[in-house]
């Protein structure tokens, strides 16, 4: 998985605007069990697209 997340920082410098790599990475970290940084990058995901699906997915399984 780490280099999931290399690949995944390199997408963040070059695209920070894109949702998609926020909550990509987001879910990659809470299956991690790095639910701290997990929730950043999924909030951070929705700041830019509110209904990003991924990311509201992986938000309501990181509350229930």
């Amino acid at each position: 998985m780490q280099s999931a997340l290399d690949f995944l920082n390199r997408a963040r410098k070059l695209s920070p605007r894109d949702p998609e790599v926020h909550a990509v990475n987001g879910s990659i970290l809470r299956e991690m069990g790095e639910e701290r940084a997990a929730l950043r990058q999924l909030r951070l995901s929705l700041k830019i697209d509110r209904r990003q699906p991924e990311a509201l997915i992986e938000l309501a399984i990181i509350e229930v």
